[in-house]
């Protein structure tokens, strides 16, 4: 299994970013919330794409922000191959847009179990879809 998140995996589309926010399924799992949205499938893309949102309303440093986002990063690079098969199983292609919701940090651990957790609820919900 490809356990790289590399460029292919970004997404980057300003009208598929707003899509998300107006047709898109909110998902909570706290700290975490996921809104995600079926996009049409293109060969060239991954499986999904994806953005991280650390609020500067909650951080107000930046380094607090990137440090955030890197270990969701991670933690969804290391669980990703979970939804990476059901949706190339169905055929599927989605565009997930994480929102980091705690007002404070959390431990690596924490968050990684969480993001499990999110992935598993995000990829039983894909499969209703």
């Amino acid at each position: 299994m490809n356990v790289e998140l590399n460029k292919k995996y970004k997404l980057c589309s300003h009208t598929i970013i707003k899509a998300i926010f107006e047709e898109g399924k909110t998902i909570k799992q706290y700290p975490l919330r996921s809104i995600a949205l079926a996009i049409e499938p293109d060969s060239t893309k991954a499986a999904f794409q994806l953005v991280i949102s650390v609020p500067k309303r909650n951080f107000k440093k930046a380094h607090d922000r990137n440090r955030i986002r890197r270990q969701l990063k991670e933690a969804f690079r290391l669980n990703k191959g979970i939804l990476e098969e059901k949706l190339i199983e169905q055929k599927q292609q989605i565009a997930l847009f994480l929102v980091y919701t705690e007002r404070t940090q959390l431990e690596y651990k924490v968050l990684e179990s969480k993001m499990k957790k999110l992935i598993q609820q995000i990829t039983i919900e894909q499969g209703h879809a």
